[in-house]
């Protein structure tokens, strides 16, 4: 039975065996600009719930490509020479800045979240009831 992450691989590998014929510098475009947003499509929705296993396999699609682009390297080294997160990194910040888009008042998914707490005063009263030791 094929997974779609598997499904994913196969794509990843027709893009770069096809494009064998490019730069390593257009290669890695092709496969930021094209690859790479498959695998992040709807991340805000699902990436928090993602089990660990799920997320090594999506990292291996990433190592996989790139490693196909920069054949002699390790991906660490590919990783720190084109300025690219891993892509467990990525989707953490895609979905920071989603959230905080999301906190604007004129933002339409805006009344989904929970109204924001003063927590001032809650803290001030644990700190009454629980005074810290000189």
């Amino acid at each position: 039975m094929l997974t779609w992450i598997t499904l994913l691989e196969k794509h990843v590998s027709g893009y770069i065996w096809c494009a064998g014929r490019y730069s390593t510098t257009r290669l890695c475009r092709i496969y930021v600009s094209v690859i790479r947003p498959v695998l992040e499509y709807t991340c805000p929705v699902w990436h928090t719930g993602l089990p660990d296993y799920l997320t090594q396999s999506i990292g291996v699609v990433q190592k996989r490509a790139l490693e196909c682009v920069y054949p002699a390297q390790s991906y660490s080294a590919i990783l720190h020479q084109t300025k690219l997160p891993t892509l467990h990194e990525r989707r953490d910040e895609l979905c920071r800045s989603y959230l905080t888009r999301m906190k604007r008042e004129g933002h339409k998914l805006n009344h989904l979240l929970p109204v924001a707490r003063d927590n001032r005063t809650r803290l001030g009263m644990i700190a009454r009831i629980h005074p810290q030791k000189p």
